[in-house]
């Protein structure tokens, strides 16, 4: 008695759908396209300026997390919020670079009282 095993043919394996790619092209960029990944932006337009939340959720030497915001009040926003999550803020630095607050500061003025 013998078992017939079925067979497939390498044409049956494959499908024909999705093995198609689009072609390939060397323009870097220069053609206008609405991709997403492909923006890019326009020359002399200038980045927004940023505040920086540094924090992380437990204090540790790696390097912690950083979050950012267009304005003041967003980045002092942030920081209260992730006080009351138990999270250690660590500094909030303004567009120019320099450290607005401390942790120090922060704690001050932004801990939620238990």
């Amino acid at each position: 008695m013998a078992t017939d095993k079925p067979t497939w043919t390498k044409a049956k394996g494959k499908s024909a759908v999705g093995l198609r790619l689009p072609p390939l092209t060397t323009d870097a960029g220069k053609t206008p396209t609405k991709d997403w990944h492909k923006i890019t932006m326009a020359q002399g337009t200038d980045q927004p300026a940023v505040w920086s939340v540094t924090w992380d959720t437990t204090r540790r030497d790696a390097v912690p997390n950083t979050a950012t915001d267009t304005t003041q009040s967003a980045a002092f926003e942030r920081a209260r919020k992730f006080l009351s999550l138990g999270f250690v803020v660590y500094s909030i630095v303004d567009p120019t670079g320099v450290d607005s607050m401390t942790e120090a500061a922060i704690n001050e003025r932004f801990k939620p009282a238990r």
